[in-house]
């Protein structure tokens, strides 16, 4: 069966078209939390044990076998579904932080 040039170049282009916005998508959320950052934005690394849906604290078992307290970010609060369905999971999870005056951590994206 061949498919006619007018059908090969449809898919072709739609595939082209695909496959970019597939790339920008994905560069973006990968580049998004460095280019908010700064030379004070700290990262850990581990899984979320604890989370205080309340005060909207939570807790991070690091790789190093740390538990970690951190305090939310209004940007962060809106990740708090993400965050229970990788505590459910026992997901690994990246947090990028802030350390505060006080030596509060204070978590601005939680992936």
């Amino acid at each position: 069966m061949r498919l006619s040039p007018r059908l090969t170049a449809a898919l072709t282009v739609l595939l082209l078209i695909g496959g970019i916005a597939l790339v920008a998508i994905k560069g973006t959320a990968f580049a998004g939390t460095y280019l908010n950052s700064d030379a004070n934005t700290g990262h850990d690394a581990g899984k979320i044990v604890r989370i205080d849906t309340k005060d909207l604290n939570f807790w991070l078992l690091t790789s190093k076998g740390q538990t970690v307290e951190f305090e939310c970010s209004e940007r962060c609060m809106t990740a708090l579904p993400h965050m229970l369905r990788h505590k459910r999971e026992g997901a690994a999870t990246d947090v990028y932080f802030v350390r505060l005056m006080n030596n509060t951590l204070m978590a601005l994206d939680v992936d």
